[in-house]
């Protein structure tokens, strides 16, 4: 009969030592994959720019009255629209966010 130079439980021993280790690991491990954590960007105050109210762009001395006041509605209608869709945008992106 052959003896080996290790007692016999201490194989065992070792083994279930390293099982325990890898048993360890893989629950810790386990454990950081199921677990979430939500990122949200910060988002800063909407510029004043974007919210300040559209300039009259006035009326040019020496041009036809309806010129001007063409001139002067279509240019308070476009910074309107670009205000609105910028307010728009930015609130509805906060409150997607959750902010």
């Amino acid at each position: 009969m052959r003896r080996s130079s290790t007692p016999f439980g201490s194989r065992f021993v070792g083994n279930g030592l390293l099982a325990a280790i890898v048993l360890g690991i893989g629950l810790v491990l386990a454990g950081c994959a199921t677990t979430t954590v939500a990122v949200r960007p910060s988002l800063p105050v909407m510029p004043g720019t974007l919210a300040s109210r559209c300039v009259d762009p006035g009326v040019r001395a020496g041009q036809p009255a309806l010129i001007e006041l063409a001139r002067n509605r279509q240019a308070l209608a476009s910074c309107s629209r670009k205000q609105a869709d910028g307010v728009a945008f930015y609130n509805d992106l906060r409150r997607r966010l959750g902010k």
